[in-house]
């Protein structure tokens, strides 16, 4: 029998090292989005997707990926398709029952990861790093607004550091083909 959502452990592993940069949380009024209109309909959104019974097959939690999918870009160097998030990290955990946030959390870790492999690639290729830093920006307004902040900050200025030991310390190569 499969266990009762004890958690995404593939996906609990990077929260670890996603939530090293600061464990202290956002002060009332400074930008936690406890006001913001869009943040209130995230909320509302994510009870409603808590309520819905926990899956743990392909034809239930796949149309969850391709959903959260749809809604991030990704580089062409390093896409991920709904169909291989799911195959390579959400099915090898047959015994975890996932809800709707689990394959949210994992799409969007997967593009992070993709975003900041393609702006240390063009960092060191000396090519432009507006659309990576864009896209990073976006996924920034989010639930990785403390990790990211800083690594934007220090790539705007032509440093990597930061992004080079984001990608080394979660595995981020290894997630994509080639």
């Amino acid at each position: 029998m499969p266990k009762r959502r004890p958690g995404l452990y593939i996906a609990a592993a990077m929260f670890v090292l996603l939530a090293g940069c600061s464990s202290s949380p956002p002060a009332k009024g400074s930008g936690s989005g406890q006001d913001n209109p869009a943040a209130v309909a995230k909320k509302q959104e994510e009870q409603a997707n808590s309520s819905r019974p926990p899956a743990n097959n392909r034809a239930e939690v796949l149309p969850w990926v391709e959903k959260a999918h749809a809604k991030v870009t990704w580089p062409d160097r390093y896409k991920l398709t709904p169909d291989a998030i799911y195959t390579r990290f959400m099915e090898p955990a047959k015994d975890v029952q996932f809800v709707e946030r689990d394959a949210v959390d994992m799409v969007n870790i997967w593009n992070v990861c993709a975003w900041t492999l393609q702006l240390i690639d063009d960092t060191k290729g000396r090519k432009p790093v507006d659309q990576d830093l864009a896209a990073l920006g976006k996924l920034a307004d989010g639930d990785y607004k403390q990790m990211l902040d800083p690594m934007i900050s220090e790539a705007r200025l032509g440093g990597i550091t930061s992004a080079t030991q984001f990608a080394s310390a979660n595995d981020c190569g290894k997630g994509f083909p080639g």
